[in-house]
């Protein structure tokens, strides 16, 4: 499970992505679930399918790059001069 934050509408959100079902806990928060595991009713919680890119990741990092869209390689160049690092993990 991966927590983050998110903006939307003036509001921030508590962004829950991965968990296996919803927390009755967090149900009076203001938390968005994304690709949780759980597809059954809960409290206060709405769920809805979307669709994630998927990529072959044994390709080169270069040929990752041109498989992306010109906006996300952008991205990646950029956040690489500002300093982010980048490193692969072969397991």
């Amino acid at each position: 499970m991966l927590d983050s934050s998110e903006k939307r509408n003036g509001l921030t959100y508590n962004c829950v992505w991965f968990a296996e079902r919803p927390s009755l806990a967090r149900a009076l928060t203001p938390v968005i679930y994304k690709q949780c595991r759980h597809k059954g009713a809960a409290t206060a919680y709405r769920n809805r399918v979307f669709h994630t890119l998927l990529l072959d990741l044994t390709a080169d990092s270069d040929t990752l790059l041109r498989n992306m869209s010109r906006t996300t390689s952008y991205e990646i160049r950029r956040a690489r001069r500002n300093g982010v690092a980048i490193r692969q993990v072969d397991s």
